[in-house]
């Protein structure tokens, strides 16, 4: 079961699971991308919808690269090249990935029949889903199935306490979060819950200790943009259940910062990348969106209490009103009180120095442990 593990997840990561797609992402953000305007935004938005038309309708066995160009309005050939160059994979055998995925999650959370599970994951039939998931997996459903029922059942012999048993559920959580399985960790962290897990506990070594993995992930070019999205979304919906037991007990976050596109800069990929890492960090994060001026950052750091102003640009043009923020945080009487931070495509340590900021980083994930350290 194990050795069947290691070889999907190194298939997805460095296979053809939309690697090519997740590289150019990661770069994007971290202002590596030589050429962006080559690819333009119109052919990064069809090979998006067409990636969620899959996942949501991986059951349909009538999905097709036909069906799928006939709903996005496009023809076979173009949405083929697309996806070819963007998502590093044919478009058919990107499905069937999907529908192993599937395949493997009701192999090992549900009590349904091979022929039940062909049918759900809109697979054509036995024997052809045999062959293809023995070649992707290692091995055959059926084992695949006794290992992981095997799995489950030392877990549970192995959680006779109270105590043991939400150590298990917090381990969960931070797995299922790094695999994005929102609902299943929604679910989790109930069950915590339930369970008399300390609201505390559950943050900590359940949802923040998954994020910090993803965080580490993602600095390290292990993982990319949209595993890092889907983690995030995961978490958020974790956090939702929690916050009203983590009220009514008094905790805080550990610092509160303030972020947002400068002034003439409508894009925020990179500061919603930044601001997903930091609240996976514990910290409140006040999101004041695109095209923020400099009045602004700093009215909000003041109102808000914020002991950290995080300034993001894409745009060369709009890289100068970084150093209009330090100036009105100085006119404001605040600056030895509040920590800017500044990042984005045409930033750089030089240009951080010279404007006279106090943080510049290459990733969102060591913005975020930036931001921490500013936040003791």
């Amino acid at each position: 079961y194990e050795l069947a593990e290691r070889k999907k997840f190194w298939r997805d990561t460095g296979g053809s699971n939309l690697s090519l797609l997740l590289i150019h992402l990661a770069r994007y953000i971290d202002h590596s991308i030589q050429n962006r305007s080559s690819v333009p935004p119109h052919e990064w938005n069809l090979a998006l919808a067409a990636i969620q038309i899959i996942k949501n309708h991986c059951g349909d066995i009538g999905l097709t690269l036909g069906s799928v160009a006939e709903t996005l309005g496009v023809s076979k050939a173009r949405l083929s090249r697309i996806f070819q160059d963007l998502a590093g994979a044919r478009f058919v055998d990107y499905v069937r990935t999907v529908r192993i995925e599937r395949a493997c999650q009701l192999l090992r959370e549900s009590t349904l029949t091979i022929e039940e599970i062909v049918s759900r994951c809109g697979l054509r039939d036995v024997p052809s889903f045999y062959k293809n998931f023995s070649f992707s997996m290692g091995v055959t459903p059926s084992e695949y199935r006794r290992a992981a029922m095997s799995r489950n059942n030392q877990f549970h012999n192995q959680t006779n306490t109270k105590g043991e048993k939400i150590m298990v559920i917090l381990s969960e959580i931070s797995e299922n979060l790094q695999k994005g399985k929102a609902k299943i960790v929604k679910e989790l962290v109930q069950q915590a819950i339930n369970e008399g897990a300390d609201p505390n506990q559950i943050l900590n070594d359940g949802l923040l200790a998954g994020m910090s993995v993803i965080g580490e992930k993602f600095k390290n070019n292990e993982i990319y943009v949209p595993e890092v999205l889907v983690a995030a979304r995961a978490m958020n919906m974790g956090a939702q259940i929690l916050k009203p037991y983590l009220a009514a007990n008094g905790v805080v976050a550990t610092g509160k910062v303030c972020i947002g596109t400068v002034q003439g800069d409508l894009h925020d990929i990179g500061k919603n990348l930044v601001k997903m890492m930091m609240e996976g960090k514990g910290l409140e994060v006040v999101d004041l969106g695109t095209d923020v001026s400099p009045e602004m950052f700093v009215q909000t750091a003041i109102e808000q209490n914020c002991q950290v102003i995080c300034c993001s640009a894409l745009l060369t043009t709009t890289m100068g009103v970084m150093e209009e923020v330090v100036k009105a945080a100085e006119a404001a009487g605040i600056r030895d009180k509040v920590k800017i931070m500044v990042g984005g495509a045409p930033i750089s340590q030089e240009y951080c120095d010279e404007i006279g900021a106090d943080c510049y980083t290459v990733d969102a994930a060591s913005a975020a442990d930036a931001a921490v350290e500013f936040c003791k």
